[in-house]
């Protein structure tokens, strides 16, 4: 009987135990959902971490690379951009807490401080509602909407009232960063802030470019040189659906309209050096390979399906190219295919802002007309240049155009070989000896209007917008906390690398080697007695008659569009220098009339 008593005992004591492990088992179990939850809601309050734009490329290979920061020593005669540390005056915001903060070091941010006082840009304010609210998330696909301007007394500029606008993404690196550029398109020609007349702009976001100011120098900058054309560009706020997304500039972008680059329709030809992408573009079709240059894509005719370009223009633009690249592998009449002017010109422009993001392996355009050569068409996407790109390496006192093996891009360019030319070489200095000053000095002025301009702007888009450090921006420049200190950075670059061009250009022949002069400049009349300047203003619309004997210099401004210099040199004398072409900017919102649109080629 007392065993029974024991075995009962036993399993009532075993039943218990059962009980209370699957209690605890539940109990453990509820507690790692509660905990779950928690760490979710935790994880929905705070901001997601910024993902990597793609597999970093630019340390793919590159045995002195440890990192895409990793330390690197400058040259010499560049090392004051060591010096930029960050403005402890100047607030900068947390991107993890979106609050303000000061910053005492390059490494240890201080205590939040409260929100100032909202500020107002003055600058012209976008306004585009998608229809129904959408998110604009296609690069390929238009989504329809409304667009308007508003724009204060103080910006110079006029509104714009509402009207219907088709909208869509643009850019390629650019379009996965999270402040996004676009592409607009309208069904009529519209006209707004000084802009050229036409149905087809783009709103860029300079996201990877922490003065926001880049593209804006390098378009200022090309105006002083031959491009047939040069994109323009207005700061803006913009707002979507309601929403203010940040500081960008609207302008329009490189294509091949009459008014242009001035291909001729059904006709010319628009290419872009390394323009395709695996996903879009069938070698034999969107693009092909040449002996120096990588891929070349075709933009005009519209290659593919639906598209212009037929079997026998494709294999004539890649005839002709490839004869220029041969010509120039063999150093042998080059100046017969390409345009010297226009690749002297490119080259400088490159060089001067050491935009090695393009130089001659991507956003390159090159155009060629019936009977023509082929020509450098514009400069574009500058937005990684004047020392703000990670590939760079430091390697200022070097070409950006030239590439080899320890370069980021290794794959040999024209000016590979065009630099050893001895007749080339004459040409590069000849031509920055007359324009040389004029690009410096146009870049410096464009950096100092905006000094002025921007400063309110750029701290309202870092509210909502804040620079981050990526795959492809600079160490130093992603370390400098302040506007000025951006802008800073941009005039001592630029100082420094027209001080090294200096020294190296002066290297390079003086006269014409063999009395060959390839540069083909246009050449003034002989005179004999001093030229004379005098400067007339005439009513709009109107010029002088022009008097085949007169011997004076006469400066032409026509009231609110441009300057129009006519000279004529009194006989015996010999110029010194040939005209050059200048742009002149346009400073307000008078409209200019663009001829048809054939059709828009660059993304």
């Amino acid at each position: 009987m007392e065993n029974k008593r024991q075995i009962s005992k036993i399993k009532q004591i075993s039943s218990r135990k059962k009980v209370f492990l699957r209690v605890g088992i539940f109990a453990v179990a509820i507690a790692a959902v509660i905990a779950a939850v928690v760490i979710d809601a935790n994880n929905h309050n705070k901001p997601e971490p910024l993902e990597p734009l793609e597999k970093d490329p630019i340390t793919e290979g590159l045995s002195d690379t440890g990192n895409r920061f990793a330390e690197y020593t400058l040259p010499e005669d560049f090392d004051e951009l060591d010096n930029f540390e960050p403005d402890p005056k100047t607030g900068e915001i947390d991107p993890e807490t979106g609050e303000e903060v000061t910053v005492t070091n390059k490494n240890t941010p201080s205590t939040p401080r409260p929100p100032a006082t909202p500020i107002v840009s003055g600058l012209p304010k976008v306004y585009i509602n998608v229809d129904s609210g959408k998110t604009i998330t296609s690069r390929t696909s238009y989504t329809g909407g409304t667009f308007s301007i508003s724009a204060p007394d103080s910006s110079g500029f006029h509104s714009f009232e509402t009207m219907r606008v088709n909208v869509r993404g643009r850019g390629n690196s650019t379009w996965k960063a999270p402040k996004k550029p676009y592409r607009l398109k309208f069904d009529e020609k519209v006209s707004f802030l000084g802009l050229p007349k036409g149905s087809n702009y783009v709103l860029l976001a300079n996201s990877y470019d922490p003065s926001h100011i880049r593209n804006s120098v390098a378009f200022a900058t090309a105006r002083v040189l031959s491009f047939n054309f040069v994109p323009s560009a207005v700061h803006v706020d913009l707002y979507l659906n309601g929403k203010y997304q940040g500081l960008y500039t609207i302008g329009d972008n490189v294509r091949h309209t009459s008014n242009g680059i001035g291909i001729k329709s059904g006709e010319g030809f628009l290419l872009e050096l390394g323009g395709s992408k695996n996903d879009l573009h069938k070698e034999g079709r969107d693009f092909f390979r040449s002996s120096i240059q990588r891929n070349v894509r075709i933009r005009y005719p519209s290659p593919g399906a639906g598209g212009d370009l037929t079997a026998a223009q494709f294999n004539e633009i890649q005839r002709d190219f490839t004869a220029a690249c041969d010509s120039i592998l063999l150093l042998r009449n080059y100046e017969d295919h390409v345009d010297i002017l226009s690749l002297v010109d490119f080259f400088l422009h490159t060089e001067l802002l050491y935009n090695f993001d393009g130089s001659f392996a991507r956003s390159v355009f090159i155009m060629k007309n019936p009977g023509e050569k082929l020509k450098m068409a514009s400069v574009w996407d500058y937005d990684l240049g004047i020392g703000n790109y990670t590939a760079d390496r430091g390697r200022y006192t070097s070409w950006a155009c030239v590439h080899n093996s320890s370069t980021y891009h290794s794959q040999p360019t024209w000016i590979n070989y065009l630099i050893e030319d001895p007749v080339f070489q004459y040409a590069v200095r000849k031509r920055w000896e007359q324009v040389g000053d004029r690009m410096y000095n146009a870049a410096l002025a464009e950096v100092s209007k905006n000094r002025t301009l921007l400063p309110d702007a750029v701290r309202r888009n870092n509210q909502v917008a804040p620079f981050r450090t990526n795959v492809y921006t600079s160490r130093r420049t992603a370390e400098i906390s302040s506007f000025g200190g951006q802008l800073d950075y941009i005039q001592t670059f630029l100082r420094l690398r027209r001080n090294w061009m200096n020294t190296e250009i002066a290297k390079y022949p003086s006269s014409p080697p063999n009395g060959k002069d390839i540069l083909n400049l246009p050449k003034p009349p002989v005179t004999t007695t001093p030229p004379v300047t005098e400067v007339t203003t005439y009513a709009s619309g109107t010029l002088p008659p022009i008097d085949p004997n007169n011997t004076e210099t006469v400066t032409t401004t026509v009231t609110t569009v441009t300057t129009v210099t006519t000279t004529t040199t009194p006989p015996g004398t010999e110029a010194t220098e040939p005209p050059v072409s200048e742009s002149v900017p346009v400073v307000s919102d008078t409209q200019v009339t663009e001829p048809d649109i054939i059709e828009e080629t660059n993304d």
